[in-house]
């Protein structure tokens, strides 16, 4: 898929400006968060890169949402952050994926904390 959103808050965590990952696609979104080209939530939201799912420390999924933490060893400009993020696929009315949709956030659990 292509990025089609990247707001400032995903600015703020990566250290990556908008115009650079905004119309592209190859997984060049995970390159900020994770230091190389990868399947990431998003896409395994839509049964892709399934065998990425091992990468992140807690993953539930609630129907065709699926929630997931980890830590992110290339956000924040190398500085790394513990991340919670939630991906889903969206549907048309024919009930066709269109794309899908992905939020960031950094994570207060305390369980993933304590691996610092």
């Amino acid at each position: 898929g292509k990025v089609l959103v990247w707001n400032r808050a995903m600015e703020d965590m990566t250290g990556v400006k908008a115009e650079e990952v905004l119309g592209r696609g190859d997984y060049v979104y995970a390159v900020p968060f994770f230091g190389e080209r990868r399947p990431i939530l998003v896409d395994i939201a839509l049964g892709k890169g399934n065998s990425w799912t091992e990468s992140y420390e807690k993953l539930t999924r609630k129907g065709h949402i699926v929630v997931g933490e980890g830590f992110a060893p290339h956000a924040r400009e190398g500085k790394g952050l513990y991340f919670w993020t939630l991906a889903a696929p969206i549907y048309g009315d024919d009930g066709r994926v269109l794309g899908a949709f992905s939020a960031f956030g950094i994570s207060a659990s305390a369980s993933l904390w304590k691996r610092n």
